[in-house]
C-alpha cells in the first residue's frame, strides 16, 4: 500500500457517510470515510471486499452527494472487528471532483 508521499492524490482525514454498492452481487452498506482525495477514499466495512473489486460510491459530501465508481485496491482488518477499505476512483463526474476539491481545499 502507499503512503502518503506515493501517493498521486495525498489522502486527508475526513468522515463522511458513503453508500457502497457492490457491483458484483448488488449489495449495499452505508459505512463512513476514514481518508478521502480526489484520487481515491477509505472507508470502514463490517466485511473485507476482495482487491479488485468494483464498487459504486454515494459520498455525502457537506449536503451533496458525489457519486464514483472504484476498485478496491485493499481490505485489511482494523479496529473493532472491521475491515480498512481503500479504493481508488475510476469514474468521476467533473462537477463531483469540483465537490471533492473543494472539501480538501478546505483541510
Amino acid at each position: 500500500m502507499p503512503n502518503d508521499e506515493s501517493r498521486r492524490f495525498p489522502r486527508v482525514p475526513s468522515r463522511n457517510a458513503v453508500l457502497v454498492k457492490e457491483t458484483s452481487d448488488g449489495d449495499e452498506a452505508f459505512v463512513p470515510t476514514r481518508t478521502l482525495s480526489l484520487g481515491g477514499c477509505s472507508f470502514l466495512s463490517r466485511e473485507p471486499i476482495d482487491a479488485g473489486e468494483i464498487l459504486e460510491l454515494l459520498i455525502s459530501v457537506e449536503q451533496r452527494v458525489v457519486q464514483a465508481r472504484a476498485r478496491v485496491v485493499y481490505s485489511r482488518q482494523a479496529e473493532d472487528q472491521r475491515y480498512e477499505v481503500g479504493v481508488e476512483f475510476g469514474e468521476l463526474d467533473p462537477g463531483d471532483r469540483e465537490i471533492l476539491n473543494g472539501l480538501l481545499e478546505a483541510v
